[in-house]
């Protein structure tokens, strides 16, 4: 599997253009001693290769089983069922020899310990759902059927926020104060942010940015939600550019993804004229030229609150 795996990571440019279309690639892989599917967005994983022997971290964090050399750099392994609150089924003290999943998220990159891994599959993100209330979704953003098997995405930002409480999530003491002095000149503008977001700790850390930054904050957890409230709107009249000051937007997201999203929205009269922020744990080199294809006016990558917070003092209106 890890060849193949390898072999069809190479096309990004595919990619990509599945990414423009409400599409994208996800790679199942199987946790604990039930082989339970989960995925992740193959956008972000760098390959899939057998864990080689480890070296110890020294009161390292929980499921954290030591770190390896990958091309010259220090990667940190998690065995990633343990992470969830699963057993880790068969990985145990010793996970030389199992496959491990190399990602990139946040601008940072860490491999994940599986049980198994199965397959790259090719789905829309309409046939992505948010997961069932019923249902224990702790570490899950979204569901979907592969096979008629039920298959979890997981929310890697919250297993990874866990991991590393200490990836600071305020801004820095300098960027603080430039955004006070913003916010004094701009107190009068009392129009929200919208974020849309279906990850709840990337949501609670955009909001903690905005809020310091004296704006209210409404939040969605997919684009579609978006959408049905701007069509309410404009069903009743309301400008949009009235009622909202800015939009900030994730790219992954069940049923409407951000690119779909943002397209949607620069396609349309009623709300072209409203600013979009792109924000994603996906790294910025090959978004950028969607970012440009589907009209948003700036991208961001996970979570960096300096930059978040000079990209909305960039492109708030005042």
């Amino acid at each position: 599997m890890s060849s193949t795996a390898n072999n069809l990571l190479g096309s990004v440019d595919q990619r990509t253009q599945l990414a423009g279309h409400n599409r994208m690639e996800l790679l199942i892989f199987h946790l604990g001693p039930r082989m339970q599917p989960f995925a992740i967005n193959v956008f972000k994983v760098r390959g899939v290769v057998h864990c080689p022997a480890l070296s110890e971290v020294p009161n390292s964090a929980p499921n954290i089983l030591g770190i390896t050399d990958v091309r010259g750099e220090a990667i940190p392994v998690v065995n990633l069922g343990g992470a969830v609150g699963m057993s880790g089924g068969s990985i145990g003290e010793n996970p030389e020899g199992k496959l491990m999943i190399l990602t990139e998220y946040n601008q940072r990159t860490q491999a994940f310990v599986v049980d198994a891994v199965d397959r790259i599959v090719n789905m829309s993100w309409g046939d992505i759902k948010p997961p069932p209330a019923n249902i224990n979704a702790h570490y899950l953003t979204a569901t979907c059927n592969v096979k008629d098997k039920l298959v979890g995405l997981l929310d890697v930002e919250r297993v990874l926020a866990e991991i590393n409480p200490d990836i600071p999530e305020e801004m820095s003491r300098g960027v603080a104060a430039e955004t006070s002095a913003w916010r004094d000149a701009n107190k009068e503008d009392a129009r929200p942010v919208y974020i849309v977001d279906d990850s709840a700790v990337a949501r609670r850390q955009l909001t903690t940015c905005l809020e310091s930054m004296g704006f209210e904050v409404v939040e969605f957890k997919n684009g579609q939600e978006v959408i049905d409230k701007f069509e309410r709107m404009i069903a009743k009249g309301d400008a949009i550019t009235e009622h909202v000051r800015l939009l900030v937007s994730d790219l992954e997201m069940p049923e409407v993804d951000g690119y779909t999203l943002t397209k949607a929205m620069k396609g349309r009269a009623e709300t072209k004229g409203l600013p979009v922020i792109l924000h994603s744990s996906l790294s910025g080199g090959f978004n950028r030229p969607l970012v440009k294809q589907v009209g948003a006016d700036d991208f961001v990558s996970k979570f960096d609150p300096d930059e978040l917070a000079q990209t909305i003092m960039k492109h708030a209106p005042v």
